[in-house]
Parts: structure tokens; C-alpha cells; sequence
């Protein structure tokens, strides 16, 4: 936790916090990849109802947990963790049990010895860069906690709930772009590239309509979010430009989110991705937010800017790849195909 903050009191209870929620980490990664199933498998429904659940049951327990409620003492912030752990795990068991019903795919040991070369080699090309660009982008999210840490308190607290607000409001923009991977991956399956290019077109559409969503709602949740919590009034005036500055991060964010996270890999165009995150985060945002906190010591609200700048550069650069077709492909292997 020295690396992100030189404040005691915030070691404390973040150290405390993660070794609390670290079991969730290995729960959530196995459900993910059940409900990534479910929903090639046509139960997308189902697996929205254990999203929801999940959502509601951590936010219910929260209150309890870190709060306390009458005698009973909270327990702070290791009370998230607490809750998190125990509705993931909750989450995992029921995907686990929704395998077993039907003709689900589930996991059995023919499963886990089935070996193809073929198909081992295609992931490489298609999940490493897809992976090469999850992990730039996490170690990058995570260099985000240590600028705003030794930005001070009042920075990092605001931009803690600017987060919140942005995970809050982009959920239909990635539930968007995981319906637009799996439908048009469908139809290039399927050879129907004329289909799955119209299909594209029209996603590419919708993006910007959920893009502007998004940021008309950021901009709603402004009032209520200075309001409700209780800051500083310097933590409150960084919050009102965080919020601010999101409502068009979070434009850009969905475009982005839809088209390179949906559309690309349905025909396994990961690589732009990857080099995407690569340019704009770490060859741009990044570096010039770092300069920015340890070297030159400028203002806050600039700082922040220029860290979240990446998914804005991006931006100019989508529509023109999109038009080139590269993921208009079939991925999809017969048994005995080379």
C-alpha cells in the first residue's frame, strides 16, 4: 500500500481490506467465465439474475456490515470485503449448480483432458493480445489509485466516488458491447459477413446513443453525489469537476467499450485493442500524469484530466479501423479443420 498513498491511516484499512476481499478474486474469475457460457448458450437472462442478485445482495450486506446496525458494530471497510467474498462465493455456487441443469456445458474430466493444437494456437493469436491489453489496462487503472493517493486525502476521495459513479453508469454500455460480441460472433460463425457487417453499423449507432445516455446521467448524479457524502469542501469541489470531466470520459468510454471490446474481437481483431491501451495509456495519459504528480506539481484537477485522457485520444481513431473490415471473420473451427 506504499506505493499508492503515503498516508498512514489509508495503509491501514486498505492493507486490512485487501487480505479481507483477496478470496473473492478467485470466485469472481470462475464465475465469469460461467456466465460468459451462459451467455453464448442463449441464458443471458439467467445470468443477469445472478448479476442482479449478486448487486443487491453486497449492497444490502454492506450496510449491515460496514456500518453495523442497533448493537451490532460494523465492521468499516474490511465489512465490504466481508460481503464481497461471501457473494461471490454465493454466485459461483449457483452458477456452478445452473451447469447441471439441461444440456448445459459443464465442466467433467473429458473437458479439462481434451487437448487441440489447432484450436490452442488460435487462442494465442486471438487471447494473448486480448490479455496483453486487460492487463495494461489494469496495471494502468491501478497507477490511477497511486497518483490520486499521493495527490492527498481530498483527491483521493473524490475521485474514489467519481469511480463508483462512472462503474454505476457504464454497465449498459459493457452489457452492450458483450451482446454485440456474441451476436455478430454468431453470424460470422455463420459466414453471414453481409449480415454481421450490418449488424455492426448498427452497434456502431448505438454506441454513441448510449454514450450520450451516459453522460446526460453523469451529469444528473452530480447534485446528488456532492450531497450525499460527506467531504471537505476542496473534496467536494474536486468532485464537482471529476464528475464533470466524466460526463465526456464516459462518452468516449462507451464508444470505445462497444466497438473495440464488442465489435473487433467477434472476429478476432484483438490486437487493436491492445495496442490502443498501449499508445494512448501508456505512451500518453500516463506518463504525463506521473510527470505531472512527482515532478512538476501541478493542480489536481489537471492532473486527473490528463490521467483520464486516454479513452478521449482513442477516440479519432476507431471509426477509420472499423471501416477496414479486419474483424469481418469466421473464427470457428469443424472438428478435423486445420
Amino acid at each position: 500500500m506504499r506505493i499508492y498513498t503515503p498516508d498512514k491511516e489509508l495503509m491501514d484499512i486498505g492493507a486490512s481490506y485487501l487480505r479481507a476481499v483477496a478470496p473473492s478474486y478467485l470466485f469472481v474469475g470462475i464465475t465469469q467465465c460461467y456466465q460468459t457460457i451462459m451467455k453464448l448458450e442463449g441464458k443471458a437472462k439467467k445470468s443477469v439474475m445472478i448479476s442482479v442478485f449478486s448487486l443487491i445482495t453486497d449492497m444490502t450486506l454492506d450496510i449491515f456490515l460496514i456500518y453495523g446496525i442497533g448493537r451490532w458494530q460494523g465492521f468499516g471497510a474490511n465489512g465490504s470485503a466481508y460481503s464481497t467474498v461471501f457473494v461471490e462465493l454465493a454466485a459461483l455456487v449457483w452458477c456452478v449448480a445452473e451447469s447441471y441443469r439441461g444440456e448445459s456445458v459443464r465442466m467433467d474430466r473429458e473437458g479439462l483432458m481434451w487437448h487441440s493444437k489447432e484450436i490452442n494456437r488460435d487462442m494465442v493469436k486471438i487471447a494473448l493480445p486480448m490479455l496483453a491489453s486487460g492487463l495494461a489496462w489494469g496495471v494502468g487503472f491501478s497507477l490511477h489509485s497511486l497518483i490520486m493517493g499521493h495527490l492527498g486525502s481530498d483527491a483521493t476521495a473524490a475521485a474514489s466516488i467519481t469511480s463508483v459513479a462512472q462503474e454505476i453508469i457504464t454497465c449498459v454500455c459493457k452489457g452492450v458491447s458483450a451482446g454485440a460480441g456474441i451476436m455478430i460472433g454468431k453470424l460470422l460463425g455463420q459466414d453471414l459477413f453481409d449480415k454481421a457487417k450490418a449488424y455492426g453499423r448498427k452497434f456502431c449507432h448505438i454506441s454513441f446513443a448510449v454514450g450520450g445516455i451516459h453522460t446526460v446521467l453523469l451529469l444528473a448524479l452530480i447534485p446528488i453525489a456532492v450531497n450525499f457524502f460527506i467531504l471537505t469542501e476542496t473534496a467536494k469541489e474536486y468532485l464537482v469537476y471529476m464528475l464533470l470531466f466524466s460526463a465526456v470520459y464516459v462518452f468516449a468510454y462507451s464508444i470505445n467499450t462497444i466497438v473495440v471490446c464488442g465489435i473487433f474481437p467477434a472476429g478476432g481483431d484483438s490486437q487493436y485493442d491492445a495496442v490502443s491501451v498501449l499508445v494512448a495509456s501508456w505512451c500518453f495519459a500516463l506518463p504525463l500524469a506521473l510527470l505531472g504528480t512527482f515532478v512538476f506539481d501541478w493542480p489536481v484537477m489537471v492532473v486527473y484530466v490528463l490521467m483520464c485522457a486516454d479513452e478521449i485520444v482513442k477516440l479519432p481513431f476507431i471509426y477509420p479501423h472499423y471501416r477496414k473490415n479486419i474483424w469481418v471473420k469466421n473464427l470457428t473451427k469443424e472438428e478435423g479443420d486445420k
